[in-house]
């Protein structure tokens, strides 16, 4: 075993430890409660690991539905919250990466054998599953093009897969307006403060509740999508570029976007083109970034 993956399963505070005491706990309470459901147990093992009060219940809630029934998983959401090593940098360096899931799957099997589940959600397959929250709320569907969307990205030349792409990344863009307006989020919005050091209302505190809409919807993404690099995939690849070109108009770096008035007219156009229940006016009125 590497110093490395020594360190992620054994050393003081470390994601294996977490996974340790999580996977206990849930053993624990699933010899006392036999009957109570997997959401109740995985619920139950949240709340174990935390004083009252100190994780509300919309909170703990989001975690458990995204952890969808694995234990792995909902450890996984723990040392994201937990652990700030892992939120950040450390999760962008793949081996890491690959290390940390390896070593939840292997101590939450060790020590919590009755709980059947498949592995952590891999990078393509969160990607997948943002990838169609956006394709659906758009009304369309991933499925004629799944199996192209788990290729290798290196290995797209034709010019059907790369115009069939091209549709996808349109009805994606227009995915974000309508999530937006059915306020999806695809992580809690905790997270957000964990990665970047503020929360959207300290980030944003004169911005208009349409405005705080689509940034609810695009940070949260983001903070996925970061999770999710690097990946060969084409999923992941095409995420990651669309993510470039609608940040670079809706939530620009300073210094470095288009100008003001250009901007504010593509917001408009994309936004009314979309379709989506979004308040233009009011998401124009109140843009941190068109002041």
């Amino acid at each position: 075993m590497g110093l490395g993956k020594w360190w992620i399963t054994h050393g003081p505070g470390s994601p294996g430890s977490v996974a340790k005491a999580m996977a206990m706990a849930y053993s624990q309470l699933k010899a006392y409660y036999p009957t109570a459901s997997q959401d109740e147990l995985l619920l139950a093992t949240l709340r174990s690991r935390y004083s009252e009060g100190e994780i509300d219940n919309a909170t703990a809630n989001k975690i458990v539905k995204d952890s969808k029934g694995r234990l792995a998983e909902l450890t996984y959401q723990v040392i994201i919250l937990e652990i700030p090593a892992a939120s950040g940098a450390m999760l962008n360096a793949p081996d890491v990466y690959g290390k940390m899931l390896e070593v939840i799957d292997e101590v939450t099997t060790k020590f919590a054998p009755e709980h059947k589940q498949g592995p952590i959600m891999s990078k393509v397959d969160e990607g997948l599953r943002m990838l169609q929250i956006f394709v659906e709320s758009a009304g369309g569907s991933i499925e004629p093009v799944r199996h192209l969307l788990r290729r290798n990205h290196s290995e797209v030349t034709s010019k059907v897969e790369t115009a069939l792409l091209e549709e996808l990344r349109y009805t994606v863009v227009n995915g974000f307006f309508h999530c937006a307006a059915r306020n999806i989020t695809f992580t809690d919005l905790s997270r957000i403060k964990k990665f970047y050091g503020r929360t959207l209302e300290e980030n944003y505190p004169e911005a208009s509740p349409t405005f705080m809409k689509l940034a609810r919807t695009y940070w949260t993404f983001k903070v996925i999508l970061i999770e999710c690099i690097p990946d060969p995939s084409v999923c992941v690849n095409l995420l990651q570029d669309i993510e470039i070109d609608f940040a670079g108009v809706f939530f620009p770096t300073p210094g470095i976007s288009p100008p003001k008035e250009l901007r504010e007219k593509t917001m408009r156009t994309l936004i009314e083109q979309s379709g989506a229940n979004l308040d233009v006016e009011d998401y124009i009125r109140g843009n941190f970034y068109l002041r």
